[in-house]
């Protein structure tokens, strides 16, 4: 399996629920996606790195309420994937990483830094330039060519680096009641919020409430 092979598949399986309920199913998906994370402007560069997020999210995490199937799920369900990328969408890793080499480097490789655990990219396919030390948001398919970063990428400020890396060991220890899972869309959202205000250090918007 490769990228391609992913990314036309979600767009398939994209064009297939926005036809549900005249385009109402995806709507409540969206409205929810944007509760959580926030609002953005749609003529930015921004709000397209959104809804790129926004897409895997709705495909790999959101589950409909009346199945409790994920959109993944109910699509193999009602249409059908391949036996090896289901398997690979259902082992999706969501988390907070952080580049531990440059693109360019002789390995890519990031660090789950709420898992704590090392992975080395296929570097042909990583969808953005990954900088050293710059944490980010993401999600990561293990197949077996390799692993690799899907486009949904979120990088966080510089200044909150030492704050996210702090409370994603706690995460991971479960020492604070946040699920990975909800604490990446969090940190999703405190990023949007200080893109729009931009005059507030991002230190005083990235918080958690315990």
């Amino acid at each position: 399996m490769i990228v391609k092979d992913v990314d036309k598949l979600f767009d398939e399986i994209l064009s297939y629920f926005a036809r549900r309920e005249n385009g109402k199913f995806l709507e409540t998906a969206k409205n929810k996606y944007f509760h959580l994370t926030g609002n953005v402007d749609h003529d930015t560069q921004d709000f397209e790195h959104k809804m790129k997020s926004f897409t895997e999210w709705f495909i790999l995490h959101y589950s409909c309420f009346r199945t409790g199937k994920k959109i993944f799920e109910l699509y193999h369900q009602e249409v059908g994937i391949d036996h090896l990328i289901y398997q690979v969408f259902s082992s999706v890793i969501y988390s907070v990483f952080d580049p531990i080499s440059n693109v360019g480097e002789d390995k890519s490789i990031i660090f789950d830094c709420v898992h704590q655990k090392k992975y080395q990219l296929m570097k042909e396919h990583n969808p953005f330039l990954i900088v050293k030390g710059e944490i980010f948001i993401g999600r990561l398919l293990k197949t077996n060519s390799g692993v690799f970063l899907l486009k949904g990428v979120v990088p966080l400020p510089y200044e909150v680096r030492n704050w996210v890396m702090k409370q994603s060991i706690l995460v991971q220890k479960k020492q604070i009641s946040y699920m990975p899972e909800e604490f990446c869309l969090e940190l999703e959202g405190m990023k949007y919020r200080s893109l729009q205000y931009q005059h507030i250090n991002p230190e005083r918007i990235f918080t958690l409430q315990y």
